[in-house]
């Protein structure tokens, strides 16, 4: 019941910041509303149920609120972008230790060339309009590749509906950077900004579920 109630928080959340920032993105309310969903979920992560471990949930939670130093400065993308991209940078290392920590089987490589493969492609395609955040978004995309390969060990070690949806939140997360990316590098079309909102507090709250037992 706790999860269905904060998931549909989320989405009330989602919902209003994708009307508020539509209208001004850059106004007080699109700050507040961006940061409200961040913050339900870190309550979410926070919540006291049965968790998987203190550490594991120490990590998630300090990896939520970097992501959420890190949605405020991309508020202003245009003047704060770097610093963005290092507060999910820090958060996806969270995520990585939180990952690694559970993850007790024998490394399976094959998210790595994927990963990288993927990483590759969308790095050529955004490649003429980054500028010299090309060195930043390698090093961010590596980041997010070894955060997915992380979640992929977690969930190949014990497969269950928790670690499931941490791998399921990495390649959301993926997905949703992918098109901030876009949007950001190359040319922003008209449902980019929901799709990235959508996408990632998809992510940011699957990852948290991840946290809890039963």
């Amino acid at each position: 019941m706790v999860p269905i109630l904060f998931a549909s928080i989320v989405i009330v959340c989602a919902a209003v910041h994708i009307r508020v920032s539509a209208r001004a993105r850059t106004s007080p309310g699109t700050y507040v509303s961006k940061a409200l969903g961040t913050v339900v979920i870190l309550v979410f992560a926070l919540w006291p149920t049965a968790a998987l471990s203190p550490v594991y949930r120490a990590l998630v939670a300090t990896g939520l609120v970097l992501s959420l130093a890190g949605d405020l400065f991309l508020v202003r993308a245009d003047r704060h972008l770097l610093a963005g991209m290092l507060a999910f940078f820090l958060a996806h290392l969270m995520y990585i230790g939180a990952f690694f920590s559970e993850a007790g089987a024998p490394a399976r490589l094959v998210v790595i060339p994927l990963g990288a493969l993927y990483g590759a492609a969308l790095m050529w395609f955004l490649w003429n309009g980054m500028g010299v955040y090309r060195l930043p978004a390698i090093a961010y995309t590596a980041v997010l590749v070894v955060m997915i390969w992380a979640a992929f060990e977690q969930y190949s070690s014990t497969p269950e509906p928790r670690t499931l949806a941490a791998f399921v939140g990495g390649i959301l997360f993926l997905i949703s950077d992918s098109v901030l990316a876009v949007e950001q590098f190359r040319t922003p079309f008209r449902y980019s900004p929901a799709i990235v909102m959508a996408t990632y507090y998809a992510a940011q709250w699957l990852i948290a579920f991840s946290v809890h037992i039963g």
